[in-house]
């Protein structure tokens, strides 16, 4: 059985506003800052702030990703306590173009019932292959699910094909 959702359908109408600004330094390093805000903040107020932020750091600003939230009660007592219960356990997907982008695509607290013994992934299992097949789709053209693996903070088991 799985978990209970209480955020609202996608349907136009967020709750909240989110915009990440991310960083490059000299060095290489990476950093996104994020900031949530009310669902009425408009384009131009959203730049204004980008780019007083951008004026005072040194980093090179490389990409800004502005995300409407759907937002519902955050209750911990709706979660299944089972077999790969945490957030932290996952199922990643790596989906790869023809011109080797790759984008991974995660499910985190899997169900028990997607994760076979020796910690393989039921690739055949008519769920998954429901929620692979929508994530390919929303990728775009040239996607493909590559390989599947089972995984605690990306740092475990081998992979299989999608």
């Amino acid at each position: 059985m799985p978990g209970t959702r209480t955020a609202p359908t996608v349907d136009g109408t967020p709750a909240e506003k989110a915009v990440s600004i991310s960083f490059i330094d000299h060095t290489g390093d990476e950093r996104s800052i994020r900031l949530v805000l009310p669902a009425t903040a408009t384009d131009a107020e959203i730049e204004a702030q980008v780019a007083a932020t951008v004026a005072l750091s040194n980093a090179s600003n490389w990409r800004v990703k502005v995300e409407q939230l759907y937002v519902g009660a955050k209750l911990a007592s709706n979660a299944v306590a089972a077999s790969y219960q945490s957030v932290y356990d996952n199922i990643v997907v790596l989906n790869k173009q023809s011109t080797l982008v790759t984008q991974q695509s995660y499910i985190p607290a899997p169900l028990s019932g997607l994760v076979l013994g020796g910690d393989v992934v039921d690739t055949g299992n008519a769920d998954y292959v429901t929620w692979r097949d929508a994530t390919v789709a929303l990728l775009g053209a040239g996607y493909a699910a590559v390989s599947a693996r089972y995984t605690e903070r990306r740092e475990k088991n081998d992979s299989v094909p999608a």
